[in-house]
């Protein structure tokens, strides 16, 4: 090993057009004994000579280069033992992505010339991967993966490598549903790695449960020029026998998306990638319920096709056999009823079905209070944690999820209020049956719009998205609809959200506030490729919270750090607590009393920001580099919002908290800058925004 080289490319200027064509022949890289070993042989088209092989760190940015071993004619060997492959890596930090690279040289008119070549397949008509493998080491993990977009060979150090680097394209080919047979086949391509096996998970969105199926598999074709290895799988489910394990093991309501699982050749853990429909032409039976009944129980299997791939995600809902019967009864007879229904004026709101914390019941609770003679009713699963206080509340306007009172409100409904999607509130929770439910929908929102990409869920052209009215919160939201998501200007009021009245009131001002809260974004558990970015926040946020200098700062201005984990983050809750954080779920957070406590709101990108710089707490958007991240939040923020973010954004440790000792000169006060940012995001900063929701959907109707 040479010394370190602090200029990884030279002379790259004098990147000379010979080269530009050149692929050579062959390229192995295999796993020795506590080491790898890298072969390659060079093309004999154009004359220069071999001058190493290096490595790039980088996190620290650090080059090293290796001498190789001439084997024979223009091929070249390289033995790096994984000692000295970690001997650059500080023990501090001890995770690290190492890209290879080899150097030519060459002369023109007695000028020399010197450059670097990634180590890509895509200079190479052949590549061997028989016998390289994940590997551990003085218990340091390496795994070797192939970069996504120029697939250069690499090893992640102590990194979970998402599934993306390793596979090209998936498509399902086949989609049947034969009474209660679900079967599915398609095709995968893999980039260098073999496929050992397939299987199929199917994996629960609230449990988080995972249930694994074994498929069947085939190599259909090897190609040399892309080195991509295709294969066609295929998978079936019985449904009636799956019900019945979630019977045995007494669940209730449960999405389970799907996953493919491929057991690569030499790495330890599965390559997970979703079962996406999208191409695909569904058959007609697969958009009706199908009810599976086991003595007094049915339960309901229904399509959910989630984001612009429409993946596949199966809704399974418990009803008593009774009342799902009933349904199926009178469901018909309520197109009929329609006109008579209508002059009822019922309005059904909620939110998800476990759930009144947020804008819908927000709402519900104005329309009882200012308008008692309206007929509005508020949907909740009785086993949902805010049963209690709502049915305390007001029992006479709750109705039971799945209850036979829910189903003939529902049908008969002359608008539906909701705040993420109305399937949610839909009796098989699907997208797909649509025919009965021939109430107005008006979008109340979980938050303002902007700081997460919601275009696949909630833009006016999806699929599987319908709404009639849908709010804002100032004229940035309302450009945002009509040019991001696509909605017509028509279908937009600028009312303000349920929850701004209480946020904005005077009884709830500002108390001593003492936390420093740090508010990741929600992740939606069991998402594709969310689970290792999920890891690496948690990485990047725990790192923050032990550093000497952030704990120095909350020790020196007498603050708590208060964690606000996503639910999909919530295995890390002891990791928290051990560095003395407090710890909160955001699904059973009081919104209002965390903002009130906060002296600084540090996130992502989660939209409570919005609402933190409306009530003047000072903002920060910590985005840290990740590893795997695809680089793009903070090109979003900033093309959403273009300049009127009210808070700055860091990019690393040292950046937020210099800007955290910045609030703290300025005695923790929102800026000028921010408060006026701020302002512009809230049209209407009073305590009315119900009152013109009402005037709204009234109009509507």
């Amino acid at each position: 090993m040479s010394q370190d080289n602090p200029q990884h490319e030279t002379n790259q200027s004098k990147n000379l057009p010979i080269f530009q064509n050149i692929k050579h022949p062959t390229f192995s890289v295999r796993t020795e004994e506590e080491a790898y070993e890298i072969t390659m042989s060079l093309s004999n088209k154009l004359t220069y000579a071999f001058e190493n092989f290096s490595a790039h760190y980088n996190s620290s940015d650090k080059t090293v280069v290796y001498e190789a071993t001439k084997t024979q004619q223009n091929t070249y060997r390289l033995l790096l033992p994984l000692a000295e492959l970690l001997a650059p890596v500080s023990e501090s930090a001890m995770n690290e992505t190492i890209r290879f690279y080899f150097t030519l040289s060459w002369k023109v008119d007695e000028e020399r010339f010197e450059q670097d070549f990634p180590l890509a397949l895509s200079l190479f008509d052949q590549f061997d991967a028989f016998g390289l493998s994940q590997t551990i080491y003085r218990k340091q993990v390496f795994i070797p993966y192939f970069t996504e977009t120029d697939e250069v060979f690499s090893i992640a150090l102590n990194i979970p490598v998402p599934s993306s680097q390793y596979f090209a394209h998936h498509e399902l080919d086949i989609i049947k549903l034969a009474k209660t047979e679900f079967a599915v086949t398609g095709k995968l391509a893999l980039k260098a790695f073999t496929l050992n096996q397939v299987g199929v998970v199917l994996v629960g969105k609230r449990s988080g449960k995972e249930y694994p199926f074994s498929t069947n598999h085939t190599l259909e074709k090897q190609e040399k020029s892309t080195h991509l290895n295709h294969y066609q799988y295929s998978f079936s489910l019985n449904m009636q026998t799956f019900v019945r394990k979630l019977l045995v093991e007494k669940f209730d309501d449960e999405d389970f998306d799907l996953y493919l699982e491929l057991y690569l050749n030499g790495l330890y853990s599965p390559v997970s990638i979703p079962l996406t429909t999208q191409g695909v032409t569904l058959p007609k039976n697969i958009y009706k319920d199908l009810a599976i009944s086991y003595g007094r129980t049915t339960f309901i299997w229904a399509l959910k096709l989630q984001g612009s791939q429409q993946a596949l995600s199966f809704a399974f809902t418990k009803y008593k056999k009774d009342i799902y019967a009933y349904y199926k009864e009178i469901a018909p007879l309520s197109l009929v009823k329609s006109p008579i229904n209508q002059k009822k004026n019922i309005w059904v709101i909620g939110e998800k079905p476990m759930q009144a914390k947020n804008n819908g019941w927000a709402f519900f609770c104005y329309l009882r209070e200012n308008h008692p003679d309206q007929a509005v009713y508020y949907v909740l699963d009785i086993h949902s944690p805010d049963y209690e206080k709502a049915y305390a509340y007001d029992a006479e306007h709750l109705i039971e999820f799945k209850s036979k009172a829910y189903i003939d409100t529902l049908l008969a409904a002359q608008v539906l209020l909701f705040t993420d999607s109305p399937y949610d509130l839909y009796p098989s929770r699907s997208p797909m049956q649509l025919d009965f439910i021939r109430a107005k929908k008006v979008l109340l929102q979980k938050n303002v719009l902007g700081l997460e990409d919601v275009s696949e869920t909630l833009g006016y052209s999806t699929k599987n998205f319908r709404t009639d009215l849908v709010l804002a919160s100032s004229k940035i939201e309302e450009r945002y609809l009509q040019q991001t998501l696509g909605y017509p200007e028509n279908s937009i009021r600028l009312t303000g959200l349920a929850r701004f009245d209480a946020l904005l009131s005077k009884s709830s001002s500002l108390e001593i506030a003492s936390n420093v809260v740090i508010c990741p974004q929600e992740f939606p558990i069991g998402k594709y490729g969310q689970k290792e970015l999920i890891g690496e926040t948690a990485v990047a946020l725990l790192t923050l919270v032990q550093q000497s200098e952030f704990m120095d700062f909350v020790d020196r201005h007498y603050l708590t750090p208060v964690i606000a984990l996503p639910d999909a983050m919530k295995d890390f809750t002891g990791k928290f607590q051990q560095l003395n954080c407090e710890v909160v779920l955001q699904s059973q957070m009081d919104t209002l009393d965390l903002l009130k406590s906060s002296r600084i709101f540090i996130t992502d990108q989660h939209p409570l920001a919005f609402d933190a710089s409306f009530i003047g707490i000072p903002v920060l958007f910590y985005q840290p580099e990740l590893p795997f991240k695809k680089n793009t939040e903070s090109a979003f923020l900033r093309q959403a919002y273009l300049n009127e973010l009210p808070g700055e954004i860091a990019t690393s440790q040292n950046s937020l908290l210099y800007l955290m000792q910045q609030l703290a000169e300025q005695d923790f006060k929102q800026s000028r800058k921010n408060r006026q940012k701020a302002d512009a995001l809230l049209y209407y900063p009073d305590t009315h925004s119900s009152e013109r929701i009402f005037k709204a959907v009234t109009e509507l109707l």
